[in-house]
């Protein structure tokens, strides 16, 4: 789901993912968060995140993913992260 927010965030209102697979493709959908937030108008958007105890390069996606949230999601967008 972080994947189709990132690239067609008009589908959906709600998103959620639960221990997606961020470090796929060598991290591709975390590395190009930051653009593609701000590329596009995610008013009124919400994406909910969970992470299982997996560790590892799991964890390292999840990271890099939450740090670009941080850095660039707009104010009218909600994240929520859950460990």
């Amino acid at each position: 789901m972080t994947d189709t927010l990132l690239e067609q965030p008009g589908l959906f209102n709600d998103y959620i993912a639960i221990s997606p697979h961020l470090w796929w493709d060598g991290g591709a959908v975390s590395a190009k968060a930051p653009e593609k937030l701000s590329a596009h108008d995610l008013s009124g958007r919400r994406l909910c995140m969970a992470m299982g105890d997996e560790g590892g390069t799991m964890q390292t996606g999840i990271e890099v993913f939450r740090a670009a949230m941080d850095a660039a999601a707009p104010a009218n967008f909600e994240f929520a992260f859950s460990d």
